[in-house]
């Protein structure tokens, strides 16, 4: 690290330290056009930098290594794409409707299309309420299911590396010890 990133750093750690709320202006002020570069406003870039130091911190990183990981936001960006293709052209009105429907299922479930239908004077039957009951069941078991996989593969791993740990003890414990010339 340089001098300059250095003391970049330590401005930033001042500015985060003495908590002061940024605003508008300061972030991107109207009168400073530096046409030199075109860089980032320099509190823009303090208040990015660490956030990318803190998501690159060393610790972090191996939790990440398997990929696999979903945060909220992804998840329902996937329940949005299930219902309306991102390659596929649609109207407002249908992304609107595909929107409304993936924050309802997100949140309560599919069964919470019953409330749409009564809504809409259309009263769902025995047969319509059964299945959005079964796909929540299902749906509940796959992640319970997903869920338990991930956390045998886990404790599968650490029997292993607890094993060689082991052989290596019994190795080094066999190398040396009274009477064994």
């Amino acid at each position: 690290m340089n001098q300059k990133e250095k003391s970049a750093d330590k401005e930033l750690l001042n500015a985060s330290a003495s908590k002061r709320k940024l605003n508008s202006s300061d972030l991107f002020p109207a009168n400073h056009v530096d046409e030199k570069d075109k860089r980032l406003c320099k509190p823009v870039l303090l208040a990015t930098k660490i956030v990318f130091r803190a998501l690159a911190y060393k610790k972090l990183l191996p939790k990440c290594i398997h990929g696999q990981t979903q945060n909220p936001n992804e998840s329902f960006n996937n329940c949005v794409w299930e219902r309306i293709p991102k390659n596929t052209f649609v109207g407002i009105n249908t992304l609107k409707i595909g929107v409304m429907d993936a924050v309802l299922c997100f949140n309560d479930g599919v069964q919470s299309r019953t409330e749409v239908f009564k809504n809409l004077g259309i009263t769902p039957r025995k047969n319509t309420c059964d299945l959005f009951k079964k796909i929540n069941k299902l749906r509940i078991k796959e992640a319970e299911f997903m869920l338990q996989e991930a956390s045998n593969e886990t404790r599968t791993l650490k029997r292993q590396i607890k094993r060689v740990s082991e052989l290596s003890e019994t190795s080094k414990q066999d190398e040396y010890g009274a009477g064994k010339f």
